[in-house]
C-alpha cells in the first residue's frame, strides 16, 4: 500500500521561524546575558585604563610638581650658595634620575595591567564562544530528537487510519457478503 506523502506550502517556512523561535526562547537570555558580561568587562576595562592613565598623569603632575620645587629650591640655593652649584647640579641629576626611574616603573605597571586585562577578555570570549557553540549543538540535537518524535508520532497516526479503512472495508465487504 503506497502513499504519497505531499508538501504543505510554507511549512519550511514556518519551521525555520519556529526554529528560530525556539532559538531565541532557548538561547536569548543567555546570548543577552554574555553580551552584557562581555560589555561589562569591557567597560571594566575602560575604566581600569582610565583609573590607571588618571593614576600616571596625577603622579606625572605630582613629579612635575616635586620637580619645580626642587628646581626652586635650587635655584634660591644657588643665589644664596654660588660655591655649591656642582653639588646642586648633582642633586638635579640624581632626582631627574629617580623621577625617570619611577615614571618608567610606573608605565610598566600600566603596560602589564593593560596587558593582563587584553588577555582576561580574550579568555572570556573564548569561553563565550565555547559556550555559545556547545549550547548551539545541544539544542541542534534536541530540535531534531524532537524531529523525529512527531514524525513517528504522525507516521503511527496515518498507518493507524490506513488500518481503520482497511477494518472498515473488510466488514463492509463481510457485511455484503452476508446479505
Amino acid at each position: 500500500m503506497a502513499r504519497k506523502k505531499t508538501k504543505v506550502p510554507g511549512t519550511a517556512q514556518a519551521s525555520d521561524a519556529n526554529v528560530d523561535q525556539i532559538r531565541e526562547i532557548i538561547f536569548g537570555a543567555n546570548i543577552r546575558e554574555y553580551e552584557a558580561r562581555f560589555q561589562a568587562l569591557q567597560d571594566e576595562i575602560a575604566a581600569a585604563f582610565k583609573d590607571l592613565k588618571q593614576e600616571l598623569k596625577v603622579n606625572i603632575k605630582n613629579l612635575e610638581g616635586a620637580i619645580e620645587k626642587t628646581r626652586r629650591a635650587l635655584e634660591d640655593e644657588r643665589a644664596g650658595r654660588r660655591n655649591d652649584a656642582e653639588s646642586l647640579d648633582s642633586l638635579i641629576q640624581s632626582k631627574s634620575e629617580e623621577l625617570g626611574k619611577e615614571i618608567d616603573g610606573v608605565e610598566k605597571r600600566v603596560s602589564q595591567q593593560f596587558a593582563k586585562l587584553a588577555a582576561d577578555t580574550q579568555d572570556t570570549q573564548r569561553e563565550f564562544e565555547r559556550s555559545l557553540e556547545n549550547g548551539s549543538r545541544d539544542l541542534e540535537a534536541r530540535l531534531k530528537r524532537i524531529a523525529a518524535e512527531l514524525s513517528e508520532r504522525r507516521v503511527a497516526r496515518d498507518e493507524l487510519a490506513g488500518l481503520l479503512k482497511e477494518l472498515a472495508g473488510r466488514l463492509e465487504g463481510s457485511a455484503d457478503d452476508s446479505a
